[in-house]
């Protein structure tokens, strides 16, 4: 999925109430937060607690 997966998914969600399309967006997005926060510690910009 891309961020302009994404956008279109909010779309549908926004303007037909899709459930599965907000499920999906969600789930898009917690995955991108977690990648982010590995990278992020690889990367040494944040530090294990």
């Amino acid at each position: 999925m891309t961020g302009v997966d994404a956008l279109k998914l909010w779309e549908k969600f926004s303007t037909e109430r899709d459930a599965e399309a907000l499920e999906l967006l969600l789930r898009y997005n917690r995955e991108d937060v977690e990648n982010l926060e590995s990278l992020a510690r690889k990367l040494g910009v944040i530090k294990m607690v």
